[in-house]
């Protein structure tokens, strides 16, 4: 789970780097992250997520899970996932679904994890599409239904 979290973050932080719309401040922040300054790093993005930027809140999240900065600490990222899952923002939802899934700074709850799943399947999100159809396929957190 922690080399798919650097995977993630590095790719999110790949396609968003440079983004008009979040000016200089991000694209230090992509470059601290870059160089491994993961302190910068978590500071220029927490400025972004605690004005409710659901895409600086999802990093703050790949950033306690894989303790880029700041102690490993996955209910801190279930925090920070949440509030940019509750704005939408499908990748935070499927990383919820894994932590309930997996039981990662959360209690294990295959119901949650299909829920959050779905929310992101429902966007279109492949790895969210396959984690619920193979919740479908074992009965776990949904009804057994191979045809799902």
């Amino acid at each position: 789970m922690k080399v798919l979290s650097k995977i993630t973050l590095v790719l999110c932080l790949v396609c968003l780097g440079g983004g008009p719309a979040y000016g200089q401040s991000w694209d230090e922040g992509v470059s601290a992250h870059k160089r491994g300054d993961y302190a910068t790093a978590l500071d220029i993005f927490s400025v972004f997520a605690e004005q409710r930027d659901a895409t600086a809140q999802f990093v703050l999240g790949l950033m306690y899970a894989g303790g880029q900065g700041v102690p490993q600490n996955y209910a801190e990222a279930r925090q920070w996932y949440r509030r940019s899952a509750e704005q939408g923002y499908s990748r935070a939802q499927y990383n919820l679904g894994v932590l309930y899934e997996y039981g990662q700074g959360v209690s294990q709850n295959d119901n949650e994890a299909a829920q959050w799943y779905r929310r992101a399947a429902e966007q279109g999100d492949p790895m969210a599409q396959y984690n619920l159809g193979i919740m479908y396929f074992n009965g776990r957190g949904v009804p057994k239904d191979q045809s799902e």
